[in-house]
């Protein structure tokens, strides 16, 4: 993808993989327990993009940003508004966001390269 990216002479990349890419302690137990067992693969395939996006970066081919949205839900999660932000989860967080919240993040970080460029932001309400 990043090869025919670069022959094409696109430049910019708003990649979504998940906020489960990293251990974090503010994830339920339950989900830090089984995710070693149900998810590890696919883990390691989403850090190694997030890796190779990382790169092309750093050689100077891409602008990018990582977005890593918790478990995806397709309606508000209650009154609450999503946070986002860098590193790991906020204490609190319910580890669930609306879709249109996602979407809503995806277009502002296209739209605004200057504000996001460079950045691995979770998502999460």
């Amino acid at each position: 993808m990043l090869d025919a990216m670069a022959a094409a002479g696109v430049k910019r990349l708003v990649a979504v993989t998940s906020q489960g890419v990293l251990s974090d302690p503010a994830e339920p137990y339950v989900y830090r327990f089984i995710k070693p067992f149900l998810m590890a693969d696919m883990c390691e395939d989403m850090r190694r993009l997030e890796q190779l996006i990382v790169e092309a970066g750093t050689a100077g081919a891409l602008s990018w940003t990582l977005l890593r949205p918790t478990k995806l839900e397709d309606a508000p999660i209650g009154n609450r508004k999503p946070q986002v932000g860098e590193g790991l989860l906020f204490r609190g967080s319910s580890c669930k966001v609306d879709r249109a919240d996602l979407a809503d993040l995806i277009v502002a970080a296209v739209q605004d390269e200057a504000q996001y460029k460079g950045k691995t932001l979770y998502i999460s309400t």
